[in-house]
């Protein structure tokens, strides 16, 4: 089988404002190019930022824009300081061990950058005892002259910076248009340590949505949209715990909508790996249970397509964790985007193993 990065590029249904870009290593080329296009403002979150070939790659090229003037800023959440490339860095193992090296490699490259001239923040301390180590800032953004008009560019989606990240099915959306300068305003906020409230906002044919932790608006979206869908609900997400949700995925089949899950055939989490019982009582409600078998068996995507309409970002609209993490979601009902991330669904159920 094909692993993402093989696979013949699928045909751009690409609007103005919108293009769909899969996989990291295509992403990470893509947000290089736009780096080296930037005339003054470089802003990046991520919930992993490590120091292998992936964040290398991205570090260089920020040197580079730091070099000829552009100001750059990197927020990374206090995640690493837990896990790198997937291992608990604190474990007495030898992936423990190798993973606490990583760690200290991660420290010195983050270092160095600001050696350099970047201003590099962390987003929500573990605490003593690392009481807080729940509650994590899990936004994707990547924002490039936020406040040039046209000429600004934003990314929002799935993806992480690192090597693991890139083995798995992933994707990011890259805009264009007045919403660019909406999302530079939450990273703005976020890089200020402004305490906020979930929230929503409306920007032509797009909403941003909000989630701070302690407060969850994106899954009441996602329930919403599945609740109003007539013909088709296609859900992809990679930690699936959504009891309430299913509930109305499961009225919506029985009601006749063509309702399809994706999920991973083989997930990186144990807690959210459910039993083939729970996905054949869904497949006997009605529902086309998918678990995706590609790039080692794992899909890192969150994205919901619910008619005509798409919902992405960083959530993975899991009802557990959606009180302790900040994210951040697009809906969006642009004709070329519904297609693009249509087109993509297809070819994930096409390397997926139906139930």
């Amino acid at each position: 089988m094909e692993s993402e990065s093989q696979r013949s590029p699928r045909p751009t249904i690409a609007g103005r404002r919108y293009k769909l870009i899969t996989g990291v290593e295509a992403f990470v080329r893509d947000l290089e190019t736009a780096i080296k296009r930037a005339s003054s403002t470089i802003d990046l979150q991520f919930h992993t930022f490590e120091a292998d070939e992936i964040g290398w790659c991205v570090y260089k090229a920020l040197v580079a824009a730091t070099a000829r003037g552009v100001r750059v800023r990197v927020l990374v959440d206090h995640y690493i300081d837990l896990f790198h490339n997937d291992y608990f860095i604190y474990a007495p193992t030898p992936r423990g061990w190798n993973s606490y090296t990583d760690w200290k490699d991660t420290q010195a490259m983050l270092a160095d950058m600001q050696a350099l001239g970047m201003e590099v923040r962390r987003t929500n301390p573990l605490g003593l005892a690392f009481r807080k180590a729940l509650y994590r800032n899990h936004k994707k953004l990547a924002i490039v002259d936020a406040l040039a008009g046209v000429n600004g560019v934003a990314y929002i989606g799935g993806v992480n910076l690192s090597a693991h990240n890139a083995r798995w099915h992933d994707f990011m959306v890259r805009m264009k248009g007045p919403i660019v300068r909406h999302l530079g305003r939450d990273f703005e906020e976020t890089w200020r340590g402004e305490a906020l409230h979930c929230r929503s906002e409306a920007i032509e044919d797009a909403t941003i949505v909000v989630d701070t932790p302690g407060e969850s608006a994106i899954v009441s979206y996602v329930q919403q949209l599945i609740s109003r869908a007539t013909e088709r609900i296609v859900i992809e997400t990679p930690y699936l715990w959504i009891p309430a949700t299913e509930q109305l995925l499961i009225r919506a089949a029985k009601q006749g909508v063509q309702v399809a899950l994706i999920i991973p055939k083989r997930s990186n989490q144990p807690l959210f790996r459910p039993s083939l019982t729970h996905l054949r009582r869904l497949s006997n409600h009605g529902i086309e249970v998918h678990r995706y078998a590609d790039n080692e068996g794992m899909t890192h995507a969150k994205v919901l397509l619910c008619d005509e309409v798409v919902v992405f970002g960083s959530s993975n609209f899991n009802e557990l964790l959606s009180g302790m993490l900040a994210e951040i979601a697009v809906i969006s009902s642009d004709a070329g985007l519904v297609d693009q991330i249509g087109a993509m669904l297809l070819e994930d159920m096409s390397v997926s193993i139906r139930l």
